[in-house]
């Protein structure tokens, strides 16, 4: 059953858009409210890719984006599902032969659940052939547009939404990048009424040569701590900026720039989370050619005032990413993302990833999950929320024999698909019975090269407090020459300058960790 929806023709800063948005709808029945872990497949249309999931009392919302009118068209897509994550409705949006679509993937952002019931999305618009602009469009429970309303001014540049947050009962904002030249683009943001009338611009920076915004959070006095990926010149490379705005004064209180290095390679982003000390946990990887290619993932920590306080970079896979993370209800750091799955046989090369930590960045667990009945096995993690029942609910894509599919998952709170699990890996549509090949596991020395006396090991506790668990220490010539317990802390106090390695052996036998460190 479908239906056409003609818009109105709102006012959207003095100008007339109109907008005709094609609507086509299918029902299933709701047939279980439980809670049990699930795995479930919704094809929209081609390349389908969920953008973000929230839960309802009854279910889920997610947005997705798909291509329409063959390749040549992005459209947007609502799917309403009961708490099994079997589909209510699905709802697409179109704006044929131009885009009408989520701007961001990761992160899972670009939705306002309104305590009446309506729902707010926004994201990126082609207004009859023009770059892009933002939209905000306002549905009922059903997702039937209630109406649309487009900001950027019909400029020839690009303006893209990145995200929607509430601000009061009254207010919602949006989070946006504004073009203002052909390569340049400032923080942008717009606080609007429930009705999609502007209250407020705000727009800063120093007119980057790109301005690529990711993440903002709504701290309890009412400011905005935002971060965004900025270049400052066209032969500069990226670097993450943080900065915390007054909302109330529209002034930037204080704005910080870090992992600016030189040369042409992506930076990507999608993880800000406010910890309970007052400080901010930031997720962004870059992709580094040398030596060889790919995502190295760091975890920066920044103070109440945006200065850095540790930085760690987590293990490095040819393809690695964190696309979401959250602060849970017991006070832990929550991820999901994608790596390469080349060393488990039998789960193909991409695969989603989920994974617990404390907020000083101790891992606690983390799950490697793929769906083994798939012939390409191929599978990401964009988005992640905790549910009502204390576990975790993602929402991703995976590819099946005729493309991509929105893909949804609820797992219990330990990350598991089958309730009680203890491995790494989780796998759905089969048994996965293959024995993993053993990983050879490049610990982390710092620092290195070492000057003093103590060299340091990035461990899990759980191996830390194994009693029969030693480091090796080892010289060029592959000879051990040292050996103590493990610890974090090893003595490399007495030793030459030169190049050593460091091993891990426990109950007798050598592992497949492996270490190697400077003496300066």
């Amino acid at each position: 059953m479908g239906c056409l929806v003609m818009l109105g023709t709102p006012q959207i800063f003095s100008q007339m858009k109109y907008l005709i948005l094609y609507a086509s709808i299918l029902f299933a029945a709701n047939l279980s409210f439980g809670q049990a872990t699930f795995e479930k497949k919704i094809n929209v249309g081609l390349g389908d890719v969920a953008c973000s999931v929230r839960q309802l009392q009854e279910g889920y919302l997610l947005t997705g984006s798909q291509f329409c009118n063959g390749i040549e068209s992005q459209c947007f897509s609502i799917i309403r599902t009961d708490r099994d994550g079997n589909p209510i409705f699905i709802k697409e949006y179109q704006n044929i032969p131009w885009w009408f679509c989520s701007s961001n993937f990761a992160g899972n952002t670009c939705v306002v659940v309104a305590p009446d019931s309506s729902f707010y999305f926004t994201g990126v618009i082609e207004p009859q052939g023009q770059q892009g602009d933002v939209f905000l469009m306002k549905t009922d429970y059903n997702g039937d547009s209630l109406w649309l309303k487009v900001f950027g001014g019909n400029s020839p540049l690009i303006s893209i939404s990145r995200d929607i947050i509430q601000t009061s009962d009254s207010t919602l904002l949006l989070f946006s990048d504004k073009a203002t030249g052909d390569y340049d683009s400032n923080p942008w943001l717009v606080e609007v009424d429930m009705d999609g009338n502007v209250l407020w611009e705000f727009e800063f920076g120093q007119q980057y040569i790109a301005c690529d915004m990711q993440s903002i959070l709504l701290m309890p006095d009412g400011d905005l701590v935002i971060s965004y990926i900025t270049e400052e010149t066209l032969l500069g490379g990226p670097a993450m900026s943080v900065a915390r705005i007054d909302r109330q004064q529209g002034q930037v209180r204080w704005e910080r720039r870090f992992g600016e290095y030189d040369g042409y390679h992506d930076l990507l982003h999608t993880g800000l989370v406010a910890l309970d000390n007052g400080g901010f946990l930031v997720s962004w990887q870059r992709f580094n050619m040398t030596p060889h290619s790919f995502y190295q993932v760091s975890l920066t920590w920044l103070d109440s005032t945006g200065n850095i306080t540790k930085q760690e970079f987590m293990h490095d896979f040819v393809t690695f990413h964190i696309n979401d993370l959250i602060k849970t209800t017991k006070g832990t750091i929550v991820g999901v993302g994608d790596l390469d799955l080349y060393d488990y046989p039998g789960l193909g090369r991409l695969g989603g990833w989920v994974f617990e930590m404390t907020q000083d960045g101790e891992m606690l667990w983390e799950r490697y999950i793929q769906d083994i009945s798939l012939p390409d096995k191929m599978s990401y993690f964009n988005n992640v929320i905790e549910n009502d029942s204390g576990g975790i609910t993602i929402s991703g894509a995976i590819l099946t024999p005729v493309g991509y599919d929105i893909w949804l998952l609820q797992l219990d709170s330990m990350g598991c698909f089958e309730p009680g699990c203890t491995g790494e890996v989780q796998v759905v549509g089969g048994v996965y019975s293959s024995t993993p090949e053993p990983k050879r596991m490049e610990l982390k020395l710092y620092p290195n090269p070492v000057l003093g006396e103590r060299l340091f090991i990035d461990l899990p506790v759980s191996m830390e407090q194994e009693p029969s668990t030693e480091v090796v220490l080892f010289d060029m010539l592959g000879r051990a020459i040292r050996k103590e317990p493990l610890s974090r802390a090893v003595d490399v106090s007495g030793l030459e300058k030169g190049t050593y390695f460091l091993k891990i052996k426990q109950d007798g036998a050598m592992l497949d960790w492996v270490g190697k460190f400077l003496r300066g």
